[in-house]
Protein backbone atom coordinates (compact mmCIF):
# COMPACT_ATOMS: atom_id res chain seq x y z
CA UNK A 1 0.00 0.00 0.00
CA UNK A 2 3.07 2.60 0.86
CA UNK A 3 4.47 1.34 -2.68
CA UNK A 4 1.21 2.45 -4.28
CA UNK A 5 0.66 5.77 -2.83
CA UNK A 6 4.19 7.26 -3.20
CA UNK A 7 4.28 6.02 -6.61
CA UNK A 8 1.10 8.05 -6.84
CA UNK A 9 1.90 10.87 -5.40
CA UNK A 10 5.21 10.74 -7.94
CA UNK A 11 2.73 10.34 -10.92
CA UNK A 12 1.07 13.16 -9.74
CA UNK A 13 3.97 15.59 -9.18
CA UNK A 14 6.55 14.77 -12.22
CA UNK A 15 6.87 15.62 -15.65
CA UNK A 16 6.95 13.29 -18.51
CA UNK A 17 9.57 11.60 -19.30
CA UNK A 18 12.63 13.69 -20.91
CA UNK A 19 15.87 13.10 -22.66
CA UNK A 20 18.95 15.42 -21.60
CA UNK A 21 22.67 14.98 -22.35
CA UNK A 22 22.46 11.42 -21.83
CA UNK A 23 20.05 11.75 -18.89
CA UNK A 24 16.42 10.61 -18.99
CA UNK A 25 14.49 12.22 -16.19
CA UNK A 26 12.09 10.05 -14.36
CA UNK A 27 10.66 12.10 -11.75
CA UNK A 28 10.18 15.64 -10.86
CA UNK A 29 9.29 15.93 -7.67
CA UNK A 30 7.83 18.65 -5.59
CA UNK A 31 9.30 18.71 -2.41
CA UNK A 32 7.22 21.50 -0.72
CA UNK A 33 3.94 19.46 -1.39
CA UNK A 34 1.96 19.50 1.18
CA UNK A 35 0.54 15.95 -0.01
CA UNK A 36 3.58 13.73 1.66
CA UNK A 37 2.26 15.18 5.04
CA UNK A 38 -1.14 13.19 4.09
CA UNK A 39 0.75 9.74 3.62
CA UNK A 40 2.40 7.57 6.50
CA UNK A 41 6.10 8.51 4.70
CA UNK A 42 6.19 11.22 7.19
CA UNK A 43 6.91 11.15 10.68
CA UNK A 44 8.00 13.31 13.47
CA UNK A 45 11.69 13.48 14.43
CA UNK A 46 13.51 15.88 17.71
CA UNK A 47 16.88 16.76 16.77
CA UNK A 48 20.19 17.18 18.72
CA UNK A 49 23.69 17.24 18.14
CA UNK A 50 26.02 14.25 19.28
CA UNK A 51 27.08 16.42 22.49
CA UNK A 52 23.11 16.33 23.22
CA UNK A 53 23.92 20.32 24.23
CA UNK A 54 22.12 21.70 21.43
CA UNK A 55 18.74 20.58 20.81
CA UNK A 56 17.64 21.72 16.97
CA UNK A 57 13.92 21.17 17.27
CA UNK A 58 11.14 18.77 16.15
CA UNK A 59 10.44 18.64 12.79
CA UNK A 60 8.05 16.64 10.07
CA UNK A 61 10.52 14.43 8.14
CA UNK A 62 10.83 12.46 5.32
CA UNK A 63 13.53 9.96 4.03
CA UNK A 64 14.23 10.43 0.42
CA UNK A 65 15.28 6.77 -0.08
CA UNK A 66 11.83 5.65 -0.07
CA UNK A 67 10.88 7.68 -2.92
CA UNK A 68 13.94 6.86 -4.63
CA UNK A 69 13.37 3.11 -4.01
CA UNK A 70 9.85 3.03 -4.98
CA UNK A 71 11.01 4.61 -8.55
CA UNK A 72 13.43 1.87 -8.95
CA UNK A 73 11.10 -0.95 -8.39
CA UNK A 74 8.39 0.69 -10.46
CA UNK A 75 10.70 1.27 -13.55
CA UNK A 76 12.55 -2.07 -12.77
CA UNK A 77 15.78 -0.36 -12.73
CA UNK A 78 18.31 -3.28 -12.55
CA UNK A 79 21.67 -0.49 -12.28
CA UNK A 80 20.71 1.56 -9.45
CA UNK A 81 24.65 3.01 -10.33
CA UNK A 82 23.02 4.70 -13.32
CA UNK A 83 21.00 6.78 -10.95
CA UNK A 84 21.47 10.71 -10.76
CA UNK A 85 19.70 12.24 -8.34
CA UNK A 86 19.38 16.34 -8.50
CA UNK A 87 18.29 18.35 -5.52
CA UNK A 88 17.36 21.96 -6.50
CA UNK A 89 16.94 24.47 -3.54
CA UNK A 90 16.18 28.30 -4.19
CA UNK A 91 20.34 29.43 -5.06
CA UNK A 92 21.84 26.34 -5.64
CA UNK A 93 21.55 22.93 -6.87
CA UNK A 94 23.42 19.16 -5.54
CA UNK A 95 24.21 16.00 -7.36
CA UNK A 96 23.94 12.94 -5.68
CA UNK A 97 24.44 9.25 -6.05
CA UNK A 98 21.57 6.17 -5.58
CA UNK A 99 23.83 4.70 -2.83
CA UNK A 100 23.82 8.40 -0.80
CA UNK A 101 20.66 7.87 0.19
CA UNK A 102 20.22 4.17 0.19
CA UNK A 103 19.49 2.12 3.54
CA UNK A 104 21.75 -0.60 2.78
CA UNK A 105 24.36 2.11 2.65
CA UNK A 106 23.26 3.74 4.95
CA UNK A 107 22.72 3.06 9.16
CA UNK A 108 20.49 6.45 9.27
CA UNK A 109 19.98 7.35 5.44
CA UNK A 110 19.38 11.34 4.86
CA UNK A 111 15.97 13.29 6.32
CA UNK A 112 14.42 15.85 4.97
CA UNK A 113 13.34 18.35 7.34
CA UNK A 114 9.83 19.01 5.94
CA UNK A 115 8.28 21.55 8.82
CA UNK A 116 9.20 22.34 12.33
CA UNK A 117 6.50 21.30 14.71
CA UNK A 118 5.61 21.51 18.13
CA UNK A 119 5.24 18.39 20.31
CA UNK A 120 2.46 16.61 20.51
CA UNK A 121 0.16 16.66 23.63
CA UNK A 122 -2.34 13.49 24.16
CA UNK A 123 -5.50 13.80 25.58
CA UNK A 124 -6.39 11.54 27.80
CA UNK A 125 -10.25 10.73 25.74
CA UNK A 126 -10.02 8.94 22.80
CA UNK A 127 -13.61 8.58 20.59
CA UNK A 128 -14.72 5.24 18.78
CA UNK A 129 -17.66 5.11 15.95
CA UNK A 130 -19.33 2.45 15.16
CA UNK A 131 -18.71 0.83 11.96
CA UNK A 132 -22.07 1.00 9.25
CA UNK A 133 -22.85 -2.56 9.94
CA UNK A 134 -25.34 -2.30 13.31
CA UNK A 135 -25.48 -5.87 13.60
CA UNK A 136 -22.37 -6.07 15.90
CA UNK A 137 -20.89 -3.63 18.29
CA UNK A 138 -17.90 -3.80 16.41
CA UNK A 139 -15.35 -0.31 16.35
CA UNK A 140 -13.97 1.05 13.28
CA UNK A 141 -10.43 1.58 15.39
CA UNK A 142 -8.83 2.24 11.59
CA UNK A 143 -7.92 6.05 12.07
CA UNK A 144 -6.29 4.38 15.71
CA UNK A 145 -2.66 3.80 14.19
CA UNK A 146 -2.26 6.92 12.28
CA UNK A 147 -3.65 8.95 15.58
CA UNK A 148 -0.50 6.97 17.64
CA UNK A 149 2.33 7.18 14.77
CA UNK A 150 1.68 11.03 14.56
CA UNK A 151 2.08 11.04 18.24
CA UNK A 152 5.83 9.30 18.26
CA UNK A 153 8.78 11.52 17.74
CA UNK A 154 11.95 9.71 16.85
CA UNK A 155 15.33 11.18 19.05
CA UNK A 156 18.08 11.64 16.43
CA UNK A 157 21.15 12.48 17.41
CA UNK A 158 23.60 13.75 14.65
CA UNK A 159 27.67 12.81 14.23
CA UNK A 160 28.16 16.53 14.82
CA UNK A 161 29.21 18.21 18.25
CA UNK A 162 27.65 21.39 18.05
CA UNK A 163 26.91 24.07 15.45
CA UNK A 164 27.17 27.57 15.03
CA UNK A 165 24.06 29.98 15.23
CA UNK A 166 24.55 30.58 11.25
CA UNK A 167 24.27 26.85 10.35
CA UNK A 168 21.64 25.93 13.07
CA UNK A 169 19.93 28.93 10.75
CA UNK A 170 20.51 27.56 7.78
CA UNK A 171 19.85 24.15 8.01
CA UNK A 172 17.50 23.83 10.63
CA UNK A 173 13.89 25.68 9.46
CA UNK A 174 11.72 24.18 6.62
CA UNK A 175 12.90 21.99 3.77
CA UNK A 176 16.61 21.07 4.46
CA UNK A 177 18.05 17.95 3.53
CA UNK A 178 20.38 17.11 6.12
CA UNK A 179 22.93 13.89 6.39
CA UNK A 180 22.65 12.28 10.17
CA UNK A 181 26.22 10.61 9.82
CA UNK A 182 28.09 13.27 8.53
CA UNK A 183 30.76 15.37 10.79
CA UNK A 184 30.31 18.63 8.11
CA UNK A 185 27.37 20.08 6.60
CA UNK A 186 29.29 20.29 3.07
CA UNK A 187 26.51 17.55 1.42
CA UNK A 188 23.39 19.71 3.24
CA UNK A 189 21.45 21.94 1.16
CA UNK A 190 18.75 24.17 2.72
CA UNK A 191 15.52 25.70 1.11
CA UNK A 192 15.06 22.66 -1.38
CA UNK A 193 12.39 22.87 -3.60
CA UNK A 194 12.52 19.83 -5.93
CA UNK A 195 13.92 16.50 -6.26
CA UNK A 196 14.67 15.48 -9.77
CA UNK A 197 15.88 11.61 -10.29
CA UNK A 198 17.84 11.05 -13.41
CA UNK A 199 18.70 7.58 -15.08
CA UNK A 200 22.25 7.37 -17.19
CA UNK A 201 21.76 6.25 -20.79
Amino acid sequence: MKYISIVALCFFMFTALSKSEGLKLIADIDMTSDEFIKIDYCKQVKISTSSNKQSLGTYLYLEPHKIIDSLVKFYDIKNVDNIVIAIEAINSCKTYTYHDFSSKCNKLTPHVLLKQKSNYRIGDTITYYPKESKQTADMDLSQLDAQLNNCQIKNLQLQISSLPKEQKALFFGNYSLIFPLDISTSRWISDISKMKIYILE
